[in-house]
């Protein structure tokens, strides 16, 4: 597996974890779930970059900036989902 998908989903993780760790809201499947959206909102968004950017996917080398795009689709996502699980649960006992 290119070493640039690797860090991508490290890194998502990790922002997965952060948005677990630091948000009060939670998703109804607790960390994991927030491990893979973040996962996914890393690799969508590290691909929209590197595909933005030139960036060859399969022997690119890892850049902060790519890797920093990738946080931050992962925090997008991961904030993004947070809020459509709070809006739904509010909705429902309403």
């Amino acid at each position: 597996m290119p070493t640039l998908v690797v860090s991508w989903i490290v890194v998502g993780a990790l922002a997965g974890f952060l948005t677990y760790s630091l948000s009060r809201r939670r998703l109804p499947g607790g960390l994991f779930a927030n491990l893979v959206v973040g996962i996914v909102g890393a690799l969508v968004g590290g691909y929209l970059i590197s595909d933005t950017t030139g960036t060859d996917v399969a022997r690119g080398a890892v850049t902060w900036g790519i890797l920093a795009a990738a946080l931050v689709a992962a925090l997008t996502a991961s904030f993004i989902v947070q809020g459509e699980a709070k809006a739904r649960t509010n909705g429902q006992k309403s």
